[in-house]
């Protein structure tokens, strides 16, 4: 018998503890504090959470992924409307039939158990797709029609009238049921909400960028709970326990919720695990810059005063009816007149192509605002014989700050990496902690600041933070508090059996 090797031995032993799941159940209450005083420093700088590699489980749940829509043209979706609408139209006409009961009843020696009743239709989920992005599409749409109009409208004024005395006879007006509607190729159709094709049912998702939200909902809930443990994702309302607890909340004056949500997620060993994304509350990004500044509004010129205005231009005699000038030279320059004019009207007029159309309005894309939430932070759950919480938080609000008139700029991102990489090592077991993740710091300190003459600085509208970073060892099914003078956290920690489904003997 041979004897395997210790360090073998260690390696497989290492390896099976990775390869076991512990899915636990996770639910928390996220809360803001009010009338508090406290001592503690105020952070000018809002730091980026989102740079970290975590889980964005909130932006999974707010803007989930969609298989994009089966391409259709402008009469494909036309034809498809007309179906959908001929559908509905025949049930309403089959829903107006006497019932089958009373045919039965009215009919002498005719029982229920002679009439085959139809077979019950298997229900089958739609596939739901993302569809197309065509604000642009239909803006184009719309300024081709506006400009075949003026068009049609400038070609009738050039014509000249014809007093036509005769009366043609008028069309007699036609039932609306006998109208059969005909595909105009000049009217924008929009992607439908719902539609079959190949055999295959769709439901059409029109989703927002997270970027344009405005505010995450407080319970922040699934609609269904998801059949496979495949990847971390949000429980719905009937797997929440903490509700109870967050109504008695919202009722107390000095506490307000901001996020309430709870999820299930696979646990594992400190270097494997890592850290939730969470955030909740207002977006800020309209208001305040990433430096934590507020955003200047742009304003608009005023109107210049009617007289300073040159509204006359002085233009020159006209040379054209000289009386030197002979008359067939005249006429020639007349017509040639008429050729520049007719050469430059056709110039000005705009295209009616949809291709130069969306060309003119398209404009340069912008990179999107990142997202600014009232509460942002970090929160990873890791396995060391116990459980463990790091958690990272900042808190947002608005205030007011003295700087200098100009304002200090935020140090290159790429050294704050590289410096932060340098002072925090990894730890023994190749992990990096989250309490002592470093802090973006603006180019002048507070003390710098507080040094500088009063009369040199500036009081300002300033995006303040405060910070909550605790790290705390944690049992299964009880409740924690984490606690901030200005926010805090509940927090509830639950073991979560994964069924496996029974082999096929």
């Amino acid at each position: 018998m041979k004897l395997i090797p210790t360090a073998l031995a260690l390696a497989l032993s290492v390896n099976s503890v990775h390869a076991t799941e512990y899915w636990f159940e996770v639910e928390l209450i996220l809360f803001e504090r009010h009338s508090e005083k406290t001592s503690q420093q105020l952070h000018l700088t809002p730091r980026q959470f989102g740079q970290h590699k975590s889980i964005d489980i909130i932006g999974q749940q707010l803007n989930p992924t969609y298989v994009d829509c089966p391409s259709l043209s402008q009469e494909q979706r036309f034809e498809l409307v007309q179906e959908r609408l001929n559908l509905e139209k025949q049930e309403t006409e089959l829903s107006a039939d006497e019932p089958l009961e009373k045919v039965i009843s009215q009919e002498p020696g005719l029982d229920a158990t002679d009439v085959e009743l139809p077979a019950e239709e298997v229900i089958v989920e739609p596939t739901q797709c993302q569809a197309p992005d065509e604000a642009l599409l239909a803006q184009a749409y719309q300024v081709r029609q506006q400009r075949i109009a003026q068009q049609e409208n400038s070609v009738q004024e050039d014509e000249p009238e014809i007093d036509d005395q005769l009366t043609l006879p008028q069309p007699q007006p036609m039932d609306e049921q006998d109208i059969i509607p005909v595909f105009d190729p000049l009217v924008f159709h929009p992607y439908p909400s719902t539609l079959s094709l190949d055999g295959v049912d769709y439901e059409v998702i029109h989703q927002m960028p997270l970027t344009t939200i405005d505010q995450v909902p407080v319970p922040l809930i699934a609609k269904a709970l998801e059949s496979e443990l495949t990847h971390p994702h949000v429980l719905p309302l009937e797997n929440l326990e903490l509700v109870e607890l967050r109504k008695k909340m919202r009722w107390q004056k000095s506490l307000t919720p901001i996020l309430h949500t709870g999820w299930r997620q696979p646990v594992y060993a400190r270097h494997l695990a890592k850290p939730m994304h969470l955030f909740g509350g207002e977006n800020f990004a309209a208001s305040y810059n990433p430096d934590g500044s507020q955003v200047e509004v742009e304003e608009t010129p005023l109107p210049l005063p009617i007289d300073e205005v040159n509204t006359t231009e002085q233009v020159e005699p006209n040379v054209l009816f000289n009386q030197e000038t002979p008359v067939e030279s005249l006429a020639q320059q007349l017509l040639d007149s008429t050729d520049q004019e007719t050469e430059l009207l056709q110039q000005v007029l705009p295209s009616i192509e949809l291709a130069e159309i969306i060309q003119e309005l398209q404009e340069p894309e912008e990179p999107p605002v990142p997202p600014l939430w009232q509460l942002d932070g970090l929160l990873k759950i890791y396995l060391n014989r116990f459980l463990f919480i790091e958690a990272d938080f900042d808190l947002r609000k608005p205030g007011l700050a003295m700087v200098p008139p100009k304002q200090f700029e935020l140090p290159d991102l790429d050294e704050t990496i590289r410096a932060s990489t340098a002072e925090n090592l990894p730890a023994p077991d190749n992990s990096i902690s989250l309490v002592a993740s470093p802090l973006v710091t603006p180019a002048l300190s507070h003390e710098e600041l507080i040094e500088l003459d009063q009369e040199t600085l500036v009081e300002t509208p300033w995006l303040q933070s405060s910070q909550l970073i605790q790290n705390r060892r944690v049992r299964s099914k009880e409740i924690h508090y984490f606690d901030h003078p200005n926010f805090g956290m509940v927090i509830q920690i639950r073991r979560f059996k994964l069924e496996v489904p029974e082999q096929e003997k």
